[in-house]
């Protein structure tokens, strides 16, 4: 029989198939009173995020104004802006945290580092259970409902920027993930419960729609009528990982309730992106090429009907 640990990520599609990928994307709309707590206004702006599945990096844009997206990695955030450009920085960003209660007021910094931990950690969970350095052990079951939702505990190594260094997760009978707490230590410490729900397919991976965290309360329970973060999620794309040159692997999402039409299939076109993972139009590179085989795709015809006229093709 699987331990829980191995079972869980066979649950959600596999190591082996996770593995296959670099990055996945999802649009994304949040919303909630954490943010108006910290002197912070959160509009219901759809938003692309984008996070590497091996490393902990994310990014998500538009950021601020059109044009404009953010770049996270542990030790750094960035504002970035057109052609690269960085409109604001700040290394070691967990430091500027220190001192920072519930009702501290944040800045667009503050707050593209808490974007970037958490959707990471929410994007990549439960396979980043599975990373070196975090250790996990089986905790006692939480029940819900009519339903008993077994637990883990992940204690994450330092290396990996998130919410606190302990956190647990709970599945399902399905061994799909139903709950996630943790402590907000940039927060001063708040307890939050994560209720996770809509799983969908994609690629053969389970994600998640919806998640809403509450702040919580004694005895584990979450407090229904204090919403902190609400994050709904939709159109996720992974791309596919290959030696050398890589290609993007768009992918039709397919819900558990429901499977996407084939006119939706028909009608799609891929986009290119850059290295940063945000859209971009065929390069100069790529038309030149395809200029270059057309031309020689010509000079080939034109070879062959001279050869049968009995004349030469050129010099």
């Amino acid at each position: 029989m699987l331990s829980l640990l191995a079972a869980v990520p066979e649950a959600h599609g596999g190591l082996s198939r996770w593995n296959r990928h670099r990055r996945v994307a999802a649009t994304i709309v949040t919303g909630g009173g954490f943010w108006a707590l910290e002197g912070l206004v959160q509009d219901a702006t759809p938003r692309r995020m984008r996070v590497d599945l091996h490393r902990e990096w994310a990014s998500v844009s538009p950021y601020g104004a059109p044009g404009r997206y953010t770049e996270f990695t542990p030790g750094r955030i960035a504002i970035m802006g057109p052609a690269g450009a960085v409109i604001a920085e700040r290394a070691e960003p967990r430091a500027s945290f220190a001192g920072h209660g519930f009702h501290t007021p944040s800045d667009a910094l503050h707050r593209a580092y808490f974007n970037g931990y958490a959707l990471w950690t929410s994007l990549t969970s439960p396979f980043c259970l599975a990373l070196p350095g975090v250790e996990i052990r089986e905790i006692a079951p939480w029940t819900e409902g009519a339903e008993r939702w077994r637990g883990l505990r992940a204690t994450f190594p330092d290396t990996i920027a998130s919410h606190s260094r302990e956190q647990d997760f709970y599945v399902g009978p399905d061994l799909l993930l139903r709950r996630h707490d943790y402590v907000l230590d940039i927060a001063g410490g708040v307890a939050a419960t994560q209720y996770i729900s809509d799983p969908v397919e994609v690629d053969g991976i389970t994600m998640f729609g919806q998640r809403r965290a509450y702040r919580r309360g004694e005895g584990l329970a979450a407090r229904r009528d204090d919403l902190l973060v609400a994050i709904d999620l939709a159109d996720f794309r992974f791309d596919e990982r290959r030696a050398g040159r890589r290609r993007r692997l768009t992918t039709t999402t397919r819900s558990r309730r429901s499977t996407a039409s084939a006119t939706e299939d028909k009608n799609h076109v891929p986009t290119t992106e850059d290295e940063g993972g945000h859209p971009a139009r065929a390069c100069r590179r790529v038309r030149a090429c395809r200029g270059r085989a057309a031309r020689a795709g010509a000079r080939r015809a034109s070879g062959a009907d001279c050869r049968e006229r009995g004349q030469s093709a050129g010099p």
